[in-house]
């Protein structure tokens, strides 16, 4: 039972901390996860499900172009007139390879 109340006070004192701490002195923490971009260009990508997607910011699209080079293209979705590529956005195909 001991136990259980030092752990309610720690959760209850870090919580305490928490609020009492000015909002820009928190730290921040954010998490990128792209697993599920089929391709990108540079205003965005499709996921798995051909679903488009923006890039929330510039700092996220250079990461993907930098490590996932083989699926990104350096146009915009508009000017892509890939045959492969359109018809996997259509639903005609299942690789757009």
């Amino acid at each position: 039972m001991k136990k259980l109340m030092y752990g309610v006070m720690a959760a209850a004192l870090g919580v305490a901390a928490l609020v009492a701490t000015p909002a820009e002195a928190r730290p921040v923490n954010f998490e990128i996860t792209l697993g599920d971009v089929q391709f990108g260009y540079t205003d965005g990508y499709y996921d798995h499900n051909r679903h488009w997607h923006r890039w929330h910011n510039a700092a996220e699209r250079k990461w993907y172009q930098e490590h996932h080079n083989d699926s990104f293209f350096t146009m915009t979705r508009s000017h892509d007139h890939d045959h492969n590529r359109d018809d996997w956005r259509h639903g005609k195909r299942d690789d757009w390879h």
